[in-house]
């Protein structure tokens, strides 16, 4: 029988810098659930999303806010951002979530400078007040042990207060002992929709902190694991009855959180937005205010 490692302790609290707060809180009348997507400038989006005439990161972006006002930035974890780069999404119509850097979750090599260069980076869109958190995702194989707690500590030293949300693949840390840990940081647990397969991280209604970040990804199980491109296993178009699955567990974390976000990942063909909105309309269907 093979014998279970015992679980790292966790533990500690820091407050959230002044900045760091007000970059949560500046929206106005903020509605109970943001809905929106994981990137925006796709090709692919042209004609599915986007109508002939409008190219260029400019326009699609004004187009995106215009009918979301979540944006998750991913582009800046296959390249390490800077405040310039990302001064064009400082905006008062959009809450933005910023995908941490590959070299803090999945090389994790970056260091202290890193993460002090990814902190500077963000300096337009706290300063806007419409960052909304940090997205650390990290991969399958990132599984709690002792040495991964020890990680996720550094990593919360090193986003310096700014807050930031935590998405794990692996069933590994659907634990009471983490979300305990995450609850006395005031980081928010990413809840995933994936494929129902051993290992990853199954649906789950946990707030840990003032923000509850939901993610789809689409259940291509067959892609998950064996795909010639990573992207093959975001291809998917959300049955009505996938979406309303989420439909009671959204508004139940709309009564456990501040804000809810909600992002949709499977971005092949033009998938996202057309399920975003769906679900959208879904959960203004039961009386839940959607932005």
């Amino acid at each position: 029988m093979r014998t279970r490692r015992s679980a790292p302790k966790l533990g500690g609290a820091a407050p959230l810098p002044r900045a760091a707060r007000r970059s949560v809180t500046a929206l106005p009348d903020p509605p109970a659930v943001l809905v929106g997507c994981c990137g925006f400038a796709y090709r692919e989006w042209e004609g599915a999303f986007y109508p002939e005439g409008i190219r260029g990161t400019a326009a699609r972006l004004d187009f995106y806010a215009s009918r979301f006002r979540l944006l998750e930035l991913d582009f800046t974890y296959y390249g390490m951002p800077t405040a310039k780069g990302l001064a064009r999404y400082a905006r008062g119509d959009l809450a933005v979530v910023v995908k941490a850097h590959r070299s803090m979750t999945h090389e994790r090599d970056a260091g202290p400078g890193g993460f002090a260069r990814f902190r500077e980076a963000l300096g337009p869109l706290v300063e806007a007040g419409n960052l909304l958190a940090v997205l650390g995702q990290f991969p399958q194989s990132f599984r709690w042990d002792r040495g991964s707690a020890e990680y996720l500590r550094d990593f919360h030293e090193g986003m310096g207060g700014i807050p930031w949300a935590l998405e794990t693949r692996s069933a590994s840390w659907d634990e009471p002992r983490v979300r305990e840990w995450l609850a006395r940081k005031g980081i928010a647990l990413c809840l995933p929709d994936q494929p129902r397969l051993p290992g990853l991280f199954p649906p789950r209604t946990y707030a840990t902190a003032g923000l509850s970040y939901v993610r789809f990804h689409g259940r291509n199980a067959g892609a998950w694991h064996a795909h010639a491109e990573a992207a093959e296993r975001y291809t998917w178009d959300y049955r009505d009855a996938e979406l309303a699955e989420w439909v009671e567990r959204v508004a139940e974390l709309a009564r456990r959180a501040a804000r809810v976000a909600v992002a949709f990942n499977n971005h092949n063909f033009g998938a996202a937005p057309r399920d975003a909105a769906r679900f959208a309309a879904m959960l203004e269907e039961k009386g839940i205010r959607v932005g």
